[in-house]
C-alpha cells in the first residue's frame, strides 16, 4: 500500500528469489539499497531470481556469483519496471558460465504488453557470457553503464537502448549499430 525502502546494512548476504509480489500498485515501488549508499559495503553472493516481479529498484549493491559458479547469477524472468542503479554486477573469478547461462539473464514474455528493465550508472562485468537476452516483449535501457564481456541476444526482439555507456565486448552475438549522440560515448568492439 505505497512505496517501501529496505536499507541493507553492510555485510555479505546469500542469493534469494522474489516472485510476483501481491498488492503492488501500478506506481508503488520497492527499493533495496545499501544503507550507507556504498555498493562495496553490501555484497550479495550466489544466485538471485526475480520471477515475474515488478516495480523493484536495487541501488548501490554488489551482486556476484559464488567462486566457481557456472549457472546464471542474476535471472530476470518476465520482469517489469526493474531498475538497477549504482550497482556492481560482476564475476571476479576466471571460471566461465555454462554456454546457456550468463552473469545476467533477462527473459521477457513472448506475448502480452511490453515490459521494461533499466540499468544506470552500474558495472556489469564477466569475461564471457556476461548478458543473455531472450523473449520478445521487452525494453532494456542501459544508461551511463560500464559493460565488459559479451552480450548474447538470442532473437533480437527486445528493444535495447544504450546511452552514454562504456562497452568492451570480448565476443558476442549481438549486432551493434552505433550512433554518436551529443556528449561523450565510447564503444570498443573486437
Amino acid at each position: 500500500s505505497g512505496n517501501v525502502v529496505f536499507d541493507v546494512r553492510p555485510g555479505i548476504y546469500t542469493g534469494f528469489t522474489i516472485n510476483t509480489i501481491p498488492n503492488v500498485g501500478l506506481f508503488d515501488t520497492i527499493t533495496f539499497q545499501a544503507e550507507n549508499k556504498d555498493s562495496s559495503s553490501v555484497q550479495i553472493i550466489g544466485s538471485i531470481l526475480l520471477n515475474s516481479a515488478s516495480n523493484l529498484t536495487f541501488r548501490s549493491l554488489t551482486i556476484r556469483p559464488v567462486n566457481g559458479q557456472i549457472t546464471t547469477c542474476l535471472t530476470l524472468n518476465k520482469p517489469d519496471k526493474i531498475w538497477f542503479t549504482n550497482c556492481r554486477i560482476e564475476k571476479t573469478d576466471s571460471v566461465n558460465f555454462n554456454p546457456n547461462d550468463a552473469l545476467l539473464s533477462i527473459a521477457f514474455d513472448w506475448s502480452g504488453s511490453t515490459k521494461s528493465v533499466k540499468f544506470s550508472k552500474s558495472v556489469i562485468s564477466a569475461a564471457k557470457y556476461t548478458i543473455r537476452i531472450n523473449g520478445k516483449y521487452g525494453k532494456i535501457d542501459f544508461e551511463y553503464d560500464s559493460i565488459y564481456g559479451t552480450i548474447r541476444d538470442d532473437y533480437g526482439y527486445p528493444v535495447k537502448n544504450f546511452l552514454y555507456n562504456t562497452m568492451y565486448f570480448t565476443d558476442g552475438y549481438m549486432s551493434v549499430s552505433y550512433t554518436h549522440l551529443a556528449g561523450d560515448s565510447q564503444m570498443t568492439l573486437p
